[in-house]
């Protein structure tokens, strides 16, 4: 589609939110959500998303010359490897 990077990711954490809400609702209702946990989960969330969006305007869309952006795509790729009992080599990342 050819759009650019900022609005493909606005797009796609709006629609992540908004499934994520509805499902919360629903555990919330029947008494699922440990408060302990979710509680710090959701301020790390939101300090995150304030950190995210006051750093946007001053990204470049360059890969490899943004660490916020890169540093947890890396760490994404290599928990995914892990799942799938392929660890990588201490000290890759």
């Amino acid at each position: 589609m050819r759009l650019p990077i900022k609005v493909s990711s606005a797009t796609s954490n709006f629609m992540i939110g908004v499934t994520a809400a509805a499902s919360a609702g629903a555990y919330f209702m029947r008494g699922n959500i440990v408060t302990e946990i979710a509680g710090p989960v959701a301020f790390g969330s939101v300090l995150g998303a304030i950190v995210g969006a006051a750093h946007s305007p001053v990204s470049s869309q360059a890969p490899g010359s943004d660490p916020v952006r890169d540093y947890p795509s890396a760490l994404g790729i290599q928990m995914l490897l892990t799942g799938f009992r392929c660890p990588p080599e201490q000290g890759s990342l």
